[in-house]
C-alpha cells in the first residue's frame, strides 16, 4: 500500500494563523462557549471551502466507529467513499499501521475533547511523498471532526495544499 512510517500526532496544537488548516479550528472555535460544540452548532456555509476535505467520525460505540460524512476531494484522493465504514479503512484498514494510528488520533481527540493534528505522508497515493496535515475537532456526542489540506488537482502525483485549492473552488 505504500509507506505510511511518518505518522506523527499532538493533541491541543499551537497553530499558526497563516495556515490554512488554522483557519479550519477557528470555525470549531467561533462554536465553542465553553463547552465541545454540536455538529447542530454548525451551518453548512461555516465550511464553504472545506465541503471537499471533511470527514465526520461517529465513536458513540467504542468498538466500532464509523464515517458518517466524507467529503469528495478525500473520495477522489483515497479511491472511494467510505460513508458509514470504518475510519481505519481510509488508511488501507484496521491492521494497517496507519489505521491503527488514524483511529488511536481520533479516539483521543474524542475522549480528550481537545482538538489534534496529526501529518503523515501520502506517499502510497501519489507515487512521491507529500506531507499532509489533518486537523481532528471534537464534537459533543462523541464525534470528531477532522479535515485534510492536502488534495489532489487531477489524479496524478501533483498535489495541491488546501489553500491553493480554497482559492480554485471557492472564488
Amino acid at each position: 500500500m505504500g509507506r505510511f512510517d511518518n505518522w506523527r500526532s499532538m493533541l491541543d496544537p499551537v497553530l499558526n494563523e497563516d495556515v490554512p488548516i488554522a483557519r479550519f479550528a477557528a470555525i470549531w472555535r467561533a462554536k465553542t462557549n465553553g463547552s465541545v460544540p454540536a455538529w447542530r452548532d454548525f451551518d453548512i456555509p461555516d465550511f464553504r471551502g472545506w465541503y471537499g476535505v471533511l470527514l465526520l467520525t461517529d465513536h458513540a460505540r467504542a468498538n466500532a466507529p464509523f464515517c458518517r460524512l466524507y467529503g469528495s476531494k478525500l473520495s477522489q484522493l483515497f479511491g472511494g467513499d467510505l460513508t458509514g465504514r470504518h475510519p481505519a479503512d481510509l488508511f488501507g484498514g484496521r491492521r494497517t499501521t496507519l489505521g491503527r494510528a488514524f483511529v488511536a488520533h481520533l479516539r483521543l481527540v474524542v475522549g480528550e475533547r481537545k482538538p489534534g493534528l496529526a501529518t503523515f505522508d501520502i506517499e502510497a497515493f501519489a507515487g512521491a511523498a507529500p506531507r499532509s496535515t489533518l486537523l481532528s475537532l471534537p464534537l459533543a456526542g462523541e464525534l470528531a471532526l477532522s479535515a485534510f489540506d492536502v488534495v489532489p488537482a487531477v489524479r496524478t502525483n501533483r498535489f495541491d495544499t488546501a489553500n491553493t485549492w480554497l482559492e480554485n473552488w471557492t472564488s
